[in-house]
């Protein structure tokens, strides 16, 4: 996922090619079905008949105390629940909308001032003519 942020955050700085920019939407949409496996950590037998944390227990009953019974919702799964909106918005986004384009060219400006310079010796802008393209 690391490296299509990448390329995503590069795209407008570059030329993408239409076809990149869509096949990297499906990635990241495939990306949020991926990260949102790891949501089903939570209904497994890990959280509740782990058996790394019964030996941990029975090798020391003072970890006992400090953990939980089971799985609860904290900061990390509630950050992975954002990162999978977040991942399947970035895609949707990459798939909808059409990929940036780069104009290197800038089209030349000509610019012409007159001064003039007053009696009391101040100058003055009198015509400021700015011509684009």
């Amino acid at each position: 996922g690391g490296v299509f942020i990448l390329g995503a955050c590069l795209g407008p700085c570059m030329t993408v090619r239409p076809s990149v920019w869509k096949s990297m939407g499906v990635i990241f949409v495939l990306l949020s079905a991926f990260q949102g496996i790891t949501l089903l950590i939570q209904s497994s037998s890990i959280c509740s008949y782990n058996p790394v944390l019964q030996y941990m227990e029975s090798s020391n009953p003072d970890i006992a105390a400090t953990l939980p019974e089971s799985c609860e919702l904290a900061t990390g799964f509630l950050l992975n629940i954002a990162a999978v909106i977040l991942w399947f918005l970035a895609g949707v986004s990459a798939i909808v909308f059409r990929a940036p384009v780069v104009v290197a060219e800038h089209p030349p400006q000509e610019q012409n001032v007159t001064y003039m310079q007053n009696p009391d010796g101040t100058i003055e802008e009198t015509n400021v003519t700015v011509v684009k393209g």
